[in-house]
């Protein structure tokens, strides 16, 4: 349905697809990256004095969690590998809760489907569909690699 390109700090979209812009839809998308930056942030990284409590607390209230994608690879919603509540990453002295694994779904109650995946480390796509174009996430996520490469190669160019 629509994909947004968003800077994770400032939460503005950088771009979109050609269709037109519905600020609701731009509002949901910002402030579903508030939700996953904030449960990465709580969840992201086990604390340095009891990493497994931290796992298993994060798993038995349903906050993090994953789900098992229709290849039966288990699949991530909102669990991310290092760090606090800040964004950013690569640095070991300050690591991040936003990291190239970050993934979240979000099933809304109309049948809406929002898809955030981490595409750099200061860019995420989120895209809006419907439930049951999300069954080929499989397909999703190879347009997302294929975006990324492409965003990586106008990188490289300008550099």
């Amino acid at each position: 349905e629509k994909a947004y390109l968003f800077d994770v700090v400032s939460k503005l979209y950088i771009s979109t697809d050609s269709g037109p812009v519905d600020m609701q839809s731009v509002e949901l998308c910002s402030d579903m990256i508030d939700v996953v930056l904030d449960v990465s942030g709580i969840y992201g990284l086990p604390s340095s004095n009891n990493s497994e409590s931290a796992a298993v607390s994060a798993n038995s209230n349903g906050t993090a969690s994953s789900s098992t994608g229709e290849d039966g690879n288990e699949e991530k919603a909102a669990e991310n590998g290092e760090g606090d509540n800040e964004v950013g990453g690569g640095d070991p002295e300050n690591p991040s809760a936003y990291d190239s694994e970050t993934a979240s779904v979000i099933r809304l109650s109309n049948g809406m489907v929002l898809y955030l995946k981490e595409v750099d480390t200061m860019l995420a796509l989120v895209c809006i569909t419907r439930a049951e174009n999300f069954n080929r996430r499989s397909l999703i996520n190879y347009n997302i690699s294929c975006l990324k490469q492409a965003l990586g190669a106008i990188v490289d160019v300008t550099n």
